[in-house]
């Protein structure tokens, strides 16, 4: 999918939270697929939480973790693509029951949010999103710029106004 569209698009979005490792390999297939090496933008979404507490907020996320590595051969894509183990995917997916609804959204409902989020490792989230101080989250946004990424797009999600009044570290160091 990712060659078909670099050969006829200008652009092309990744899914939601990918790993640094997962953006190294994508943006490497688009570059080489490009026709003349015309350039192409590449962008994907993170979480952002400026904080001094991670460990609470990678646990807030690892449910929606839980969720993308559910999601039939997106979880393999995933995790292979990055260098993680693919062994984490049963367990997830049998808690989350995934496999067995008709709309996978639903997984939030009728899933087992805790024993699934029990298989998340931290560091898949944290490598996944930009969490940390304020120049974590810089240095952070400094490696998807590096791992060949043209543009993110930052989620507060319910943490809106408090990202918001720290951003301007971000921007200013």
């Amino acid at each position: 999918m990712l060659r078909t569209v670099a050969g006829v698009a200008d652009g092309i979005w990744l899914f939601q939270m990918p790993s640094t490792g997962y953006i190294r390999w994508a943006c490497e297939l688009v570059k080489q697929a490009r026709p003349n090496g015309k350039p192409v933008e590449i962008g994907s979404v993170f979480p952002l939480r400026i904080t001094d507490d991670p460990k609470k907020e990678l646990d807030n996320l690892k449910p929606w973790m839980a969720y993308y590595l559910s999601l039939p051969a997106v979880g393999e894509q995933y995790l292979e693509r990055a260098g993680y183990e693919t062994n984490i995917l049963p367990p997830i997916r049998e808690a989350m029951k995934t496999e067995e609804l008709a709309n996978p959204h639903d997984a939030f409902k009728a899933g087992n949010i805790p024993e699934a989020v029990k298989h998340i490792p931290d560091e898949l989230v944290d490598d996944a999103s930009v969490i940390g101080s304020a120049i974590k989250c810089r240095e952070r946004l400094a490696q998807l710029d590096e791992a060949g990424l043209t543009f993110v797009a930052l989620s507060f999600q319910t943490h809106f106004d408090s990202t918001m009044s720290k951003i301007r570290e971000i921007l200013q160091s």
